[in-house]
């Protein structure tokens, strides 16, 4: 487990992948309700939002619907997991920290 960040006796490999796949689907979840929000907004136009959410869908589908059966899977899950983090923190730093903070991914303070 020291090649993913998490020490052997925190989490078993099933729960980190439980966990990769949850964080993957809820930061791809934020990122189409910011780029909805700008759209409302007008912030964007359609053109750009369309693009964009075609974009994070199919890295997003791609990364989520990938088997997982060994550690090297899970491995790659938890990387496209942290890309996906990434990719919100680059659309919006805001929604990244409230995502982070409700979540207990970093601490206050």
């Amino acid at each position: 487990m020291q090649g993913i960040g998490l020490p052997s006796d925190q989490a078993t490999l099933v729960e980190t992948a439980i966990v990769a796949k949850w964080s993957l689907h809820e930061a791809w979840l934020y990122c189409i309700e910011v780029l909805d929000q700008r759209l409302k907004d007008r912030q964007i136009p359609a053109q750009e939002k369309k693009k964009l959410e075609e974009m994070y869908t199919a890295f997003f589908q791609q990364a989520f619907y990938t088997q997982v059966k060994t550690k090297t899977d899970i491995v790659k899950l938890v990387q496209n997991s942290r890309k996906m983090l990434s990719m919100l923190k680059n659309l919006d730093q805001d929604t990244w920290a409230r995502f982070m903070l409700s979540n207990n991914v970093l601490k206050r303070g």
